[in-house]
């Protein structure tokens, strides 16, 4: 009779007949389940176990300025996981969000906007006093 076999994110699972279950050989070790389903959840699981977490700078949008937080996982689809630095955990879909590595070089991009900032305050300032000294229409 011929094997029943199919790969599963680079794993060969193979049917065993005589046990009725699942097999698949993970780093030397044979990890066996009757249902198909649960043994890909087994290897998944592993995969999210292994994947290390990257800190990175979260915005959500203008207002809410830059988060600190963690990537936790990746799906197949591209979304993410993240836990905050308040220790809340959200799903991220790669478009809706921009997520900036938490390094020294952005760190130090962002110290450099936030004085670009500050001199756009100060000049805004400038800008409303020279504004004070318009003579305006008195009807």
């Amino acid at each position: 009779m011929d094997e029943i076999q199919t790969e599963y994110k680079g794993n060969k699972l193979k049917y065993d007949e005589y046990n009725e279950e699942w097999v698949a050989k993970i780093d030397e070790s044979e990890i066996r389940d009757r249902s198909l389903t649960k043994l890909k959840e087994y290897i998944d699981n592993l995969e999210k176990k292994n994947f290390k977490r990257v800190p990175v700078l979260i915005n959500k949008g203008y207002s809410s300025g830059l988060k600190k937080g963690e990537i936790t996982s990746v799906d197949e689809k591209g979304d993410f996981w993240v836990t905050d630095e308040n220790k809340r955990r959200e799903k991220f879909y790669d478009t809706t969000t921009e997520i900036l590595l938490d390094n020294e070089n952005n760190q130090s991009l962002l110290a450099e906007i936030n004085i670009l900032k500050g001199r756009a305050k100060q000049i805004d300032e400038e800008i409303n006093k020279v504004k004070d000294g318009f003579e305006r229409f008195k009807g």
